[in-house]
Order: C-alpha cells, then sequence, then structure tokens
C-alpha cells in the first residue's frame, strides 16, 4: 500500500516479490512507479485517493473492550497454517 503525506492510499496490491517476475511488478518498480505516478499526476491521485477511501472504512462495529477467545485465534491460525505453500511462501492456492 503506497500512501501520501496525509496517509491516503492511492496504490496497492497484496504481494510485490523483490525482482519483477512472471508478468507481475517487482517492489523496486512499484517504489519507482508509484513515485513517478504521484509526482505527475498528483492531482488525479488525490482524486483516486478520495474515491476509494471509504473503501478502507471499517465494515463491522467492534467494541471498544472487546475480546477474542483463545479457541477463535487457535481455529484462525490452523486455518491460515492450512493454507501455507511452503514452497512458495504465501498463503492460499494455486
Amino acid at each position: 500500500m503506497k500512501m501520501r503525506g496525509s496517509y491516503q492510499s492511492y496504490y496497492a496490491g497484496t504481494y510485490f516479490p523483490k525482482e519483477s517476475r512472471y508478468g507481475f511488478p517487482g517492489m523496486k518498480e512499484v517504489v519507482v512507479q508509484s513515485y513517478n505516478i504521484f509526482k505527475n499526476h498528483t492531482n488525479q491521485v488525490t482524486k483516486v485517493g478520495n474515491q476509494i477511501q471509504p473503501v478502507f472504512k471499517p465494515k463491522v462495529n467492534v467494541e471498544q473492550n472487546a475480546s477474542i477467545s483463545s479457541k477463535s485465534i487457535q481455529k484462525g491460525f490452523a486455518s491460515f497454517l492450512s493454507t501455507f505453500d511452503s514452497q512458495y511462501r504465501g498463503f492460499g492456492s494455486t
């Protein structure tokens, strides 16, 4: 996630490898591209940032002092662990 000085998002992604590969941009390329986009299209960046801002607002109201049971944490961990790909070091299925 790339952000402006106001912490407003304008560029997002879920995973960027160090170097570009398989048609996906690497982190180095993403940093250069996001800098150039911001530098050369600041007004458009602001417009897009304002448009996507609602997506990042919480969808569920959580009580201030809410707690999570140990069983829920264990189930969540087991779920993540079951989808971890140790060969490619990521989550999900291929």
